[in-house]
């Protein structure tokens, strides 16, 4: 993944709409007031008693534009659900928790911007994961909870009312995570369109620390550290920033030169096939999903299905841009270097990538050898296609020599290269993420712990999708793909379909493209 921008250039070199986040929060704040202060409460039950008759009640459900507006707002986390969810409960706690946390997030915004409001968030989560001391914003909806649940977590003071050590230190974990994700969906939605918001968001993604300090670089150049020993920790990242930087254009020059020398060996698939059965180009995919939306929207509206739709959609012909195919032959090469790489180094004992990190000295001493040797590139490309959750269990195994969980990396690798080969690179985010779709019935069956599980595993694997979209995707001053990757991060693919889909039928237009073009 090339980037652009230099972080060392004076001025923020990504502009956070400060302004227009504020005035979404103004209006969210006032609307989930409202609600808790005049909605009309639902009588579910009435009953005679000693003092007089008593009804039971509950409170109506949240506004809709209230879930609109948190998912703006904070998308990829769950405060979307936990506003809601306070709003609808009507506990006095619940409320008072929901308020602090909009409260804090206006003022420093105001104060400091968007981007150091998103880094505070991360820190903070990243210290209490470190340090055993969950913050008190932590959601209460960080893991699926109850009535019991909610009683315990605002009836007490110490942390053991965030639950026992190890639910504390999932939890802490877990909201690192989502802070991470959210500032990076945040970058992307109120950064706008191009290279610098990509950069930035992908390396949220990928590596909460560096991530952050970009976010900081980025947003803040003028911002002031509270101690010397923060200011070289920044100073520290930024350099590691511009090392991965400097690598990845080197593996684009390396790349380059080995195609012009021929040595470009990977085997592409054929993704041309009559076979009317089945989908094997993005085009087809991402067609067929907006296809059924368009058939489902007329039927709703007591319309015919149109024939043209039929073709366009439904029956559209396999076709392979010449772009696509650049893509996907890259990609290839990487998983095809990368394998060879980690199975020539297994003997080796290499180096942990956090100690090259934490040692200018180790990363001189890592930046003379060949580059896919060095594990600093290692870590970034292994990123760019398994996403941080399955690249870390990569990365760990080779570290430990852990045989087993080196065989479930490479199977997690084989198993996103073969949906590559089947849909090719640009679809293959959005068809990881239909392949892990949450089971609703099941988990709906399932205990709360099994619950937590499914659903951090689901945010694991998405985040991991959309890291992989960032790193490969082209057209990054696309306005149009602004909207895509932002649908990455949602609940359905069905509109990013609908956002790539135009884009990618005008690069079929255009020459080199394999099969029937647009």
């Amino acid at each position: 993944m090339s980037t652009t921008a230099d972080p060392g250039a004076h001025g923020a070199t990504l502009a956070l709409d400060s302004q227009g986040f504020l005035e979404e929060l103004v209006e969210l704040r006032a609307l989930f007031d409202d609600h808790i202060v005049n909605a009309e409460r639902i009588v579910v039950d009435e009953k005679d008693t000693p003092q007089g008759r008593m009804l039971g009640t509950i409170m109506p459900p949240a506004p809709e534009r209230l879930l609109e507006l948190g998912e703006d707002l904070f998308g990829a986390s769950c405060w979307p659900v936990e506003l809601c969810s306070a709003a609808e409960m009507g506990d006095g706690a619940f409320i008072d928790h929901c308020r602090a946390f909009l409260t804090h997030c206006e003022y420093v915004v105001r104060r400091h911007g968007l981007g150091y409001w998103l880094y505070e968030r991360m820190e903070q989560a990243r210290m209490a994961f470190a340090t055993d001391r969950p913050v008190d914003e932590l959601p209460l909806h960080i893991r699926a909870t109850d009535a019991k649940g909610l009683a315990k977590r605002f009836g007490g003071r110490d942390k053991r009312r965030f639950g026992t050590r190890r639910q504390r230190g999932e939890d802490s974990f877990e909201y690192y995570r989502m802070t991470r994700s959210m500032a990076s969906r945040s970058v992307i939605r109120w950064g706008g369109a191009g290279m610098p918001a990509a950069r930035v968001a992908y390396t949220l993604l990928t590596d909460g620390t560096l991530g952050g300090e970009l976010l900081l670089q980025d947003t803040a150049p003028d911002h002031r550290f509270r101690n010397e020993a923060q200011r070289r920790a920044h100073e520290d990242a930024m350099d590691i920033l511009h090392t991965i930087e400097g690598l990845r254009l080197q593996a684009d020059a390396e790349y380059e030169q080995a195609l012009a020398r021929g040595d470009v060996h990977v085997a592409m698939p054929d993704r041309t096939s009559d076979d009317e059965d089945i989908m094997c180009t993005s085009y087809q995919y991402f067609a067929y999903h907006v296809g059924i939306a368009e058939a489902l929207a007329r039927a709703r509206a007591g319309e015919a299905w149109r024939e043209e739709d039929i073709e366009r959609y439904v029956q559209a012909k396999p076709c392979v841009s010449a772009l696509e195919q650049r893509i996907d032959r890259r990609f290839l090469y990487d998983v095809q270097q990368l394998r060879q790489a980690v199975e020539e180094l297994w003997g080796c004992r290499p180096a942990l990538v956090e100690a090259l990190f934490a040692s200018p000295q180790a990363r001189e001493e890592e930046m003379r050898k060949p580059l896919w040797r060095n594990m600093i590139y290692l870590n970034d490309v292994a990123g760019s296609l398994l996403g941080a959750m399955m690249r870390n269990q990569l990365m760990g195994a080779l570290a430990t020599h852990d045989g087993e969980l080196l065989r479930t990396s490479f199977r997690s690798l084989d198993s996103i290269c073969a949906m590559m080969r089947d849909i090719g690179t640009l679809a293959m985010p959005m068809l990881l993420i239909d392949e892990h779709e949450i089971d609703y019935e099941r988990l709906h069956d399932a205990s709360r712990q099994e619950q937590t599980q499914m659903l951090r595993h689901y945010c694991s694997i998405r985040d991991a999708a959309v890291a992989i979209w960032l790193a490969r995707m082209p057209w990054k001053d696309d306005p149009t793909l602004r909207e895509a990757t932002l649908e990455l991060f949602g609940p359905s693919t069905l509109a990013f379909s609908r956002a790539v889909l135009p884009r990618l039928e005008r690069e079929l237009e255009l020459p080199g493209t394999i099969g029937e073009a647009c």
